[in-house]
C-alpha cells in the first residue's frame, strides 16, 4: 500500500492547476490521495464542493498516475526520496511559505528541518 500511496501523491503534484491550497482542501474534507483518484470526476466534484474542473476528469487523473508510475520508477533507481506536503517528513520551513511545493524531490540523507542548511533549487526543464 505505501508504494501506491507514493504514486497517488506524485501524480496529484503532477496534475495541472494543483497546490497547496487544493492539497490542503482535498485533506479538510476527508479525501485521501488514492480516493482522489479512485472517486468519478461527479463524486470527486460533490465531495470536495468543487465545480468539475479539468483536474478532477477521469482522463486527466488516468495520466496523472500512468506519469507518477514513471515517475516513481526513476526515483527508484536513483534512491530519490519524495517528501509530500502533508506527510511529516516535509520541511517545516516549506510549510509557512506562501506557496510550498507540493511534493520535494530529495537525494541523499538530508536533514531540511537543521539548524543550517544549504540548498540547491533547480527546474526540472533548465532553458539554455
Amino acid at each position: 500500500m505505501a508504494e501506491n500511496n507514493i504514486i497517488h501523491k506524485i501524480a496529484l503534484s503532477m496534475l495541472k492547476g494543483m497546490n497547496a491550497e487544493i492539497i490542503r482542501h482535498i485533506s479538510d474534507c476527508g479525501i485521501t490521495p488514492e480516493e482522489f483518484f479512485a472517486l468519478e470526476a461527479p463524486a470527486l466534484a460533490d465531495a470536495l464542493k468543487m465545480p468539475r474542473i479539468n483536474m478532477l476528469e477521469r482522463m486527466n487523473r488516468d495520466e496523472a498516475i500512468f506519469k507518477a508510475r514513471k515517475e516513481k520508477e526513476v526515483m527508484d533507481r536513483h534512491n530519490i526520496r519524495g517528501s509530500f506536503l502533508l506527510d511529516d517528513d516535509f520541511p517545516v520551513r516549506l510549510l509557512h511559505i506562501a506557496d510550498p511545493p507540493v511534493m520535494l524531490y530529495q537525494l541523499g540523507h538530508t536533514g531540511l528541518d537543521g539548524l543550517h542548511i544549504a540548498n540547491v533549487v533547480g527546474t526540472r526543464r533548465p532553458s539554455p
